[in-house]
């Protein structure tokens, strides 16, 4: 795991790949992808869906394209006014998600064993995140009260030219992150928002000079300060049509000495 000290060394961020590690394999993310497309059928119950898995030759997952409108959606995804993040597709999938308990929401996800590992990579890399931050007292605080944090854990999807995330943040969490189990060619990217003295949550798409893009692949773990606003840009390659599949996570706890959870990430030099 390697930290980046972005934008003049004001934002940290963890980076690894959990497949170049060895931590997990290639099926590891086949299981965790066919676990979140299961949960979108359910999500969408009596509706055709898009996202029909197959497998090809090589073991990757591959997923073939029906013509149908958006998915989840109750109606057809207006391009022109895709900017509107809280009408996607995901947002839809994730507000359900939230409402119901995050990874509990859908058995497919909750019952996955894959999705209870990738829960405990999560809690490991935060704190290999903190230790590495010269955070360590809070460190040994988590590992040493299991009691008092909880990771909420869920699953993003994104097809199509309109699937997209508008930039915004994580507020009252200690560390986020997300992990990645489908990125087909040309996937829409993780964009980074440097922070200004006024962070917020923003509807806009458009990049800025000074974003930090990232391509994800499939394995990669990022972590970052919770309060740093980030969102995924409409897909602009040859393969926008495929499923990106990514896991979010927030790391809560309950830090009496800490007071606001976001003064954490904000504290370190």
């Amino acid at each position: 795991m390697s930290i980046r000290r972005l934008w003049n060394g004001t934002v940290p961020i963890l980076s690894t790949n959990l497949i170049n590690a060895g931590i997990v394999d290639v099926s590891f993310n086949i299981k965790l992808t066919q676990a979140a497309i299961a949960a979108v059928y359910e999500f969408e119950g009596e509706k055709p869906s898009l996202f029909k898995p197959t497998v090809d030759d090589t073991g990757g997952s591959r997923r073939r394209r029906r013509k149908q409108t958006s998915p989840i959606n109750e109606s057809p995804m207006d391009l022109d006014n895709a900017h509107e993040a809280r009408s996607t597709s995901n947002n839809n999938f994730f507000e359900h998600q939230r409402l119901h308990g995050y990874k509990f929401a859908f058995p497919s996800i909750a019952n996955c064993e894959q999705v209870q590992q990738l829960e405990e990579e999560f809690f490991h890399a935060s704190i290999n995140y903190l230790k590495a931050l010269d955070s360590s007292k809070i460190a040994n605080q988590l590992e040493n009260d299991g009691g008092e944090f909880s990771i909420d854990l869920w699953a993003a999807i994104q097809r199509g030219k309109g699937a997209h995330h508008a930039f915004h943040v994580h507020e009252g969490a200690v560390i986020s992150g997300v992990y990645y189990s489908a990125c087909p060619l040309g996937c829409a990217p993780l964009v980074l928002r440097r922070p200004t003295d006024c962070t917020h949550a923003s509807d806009s798409l458009e990049i800025r000079e000074d974003d930090q893009i990232l391509q994800p692949k499939e394995g990669d773990l990022v972590l970052f300060p919770p309060w740093l606003e980030h969102g995924v840009p409409h897909a602009a390659g040859e393969d926008h049509d495929k499923t990106r599949v990514s896991w979010p996570f927030n790391l809560n706890a309950r830090l009496a000495t800490i007071g606001n959870p976001w003064d954490i990430t904000r504290q370190w030099p």
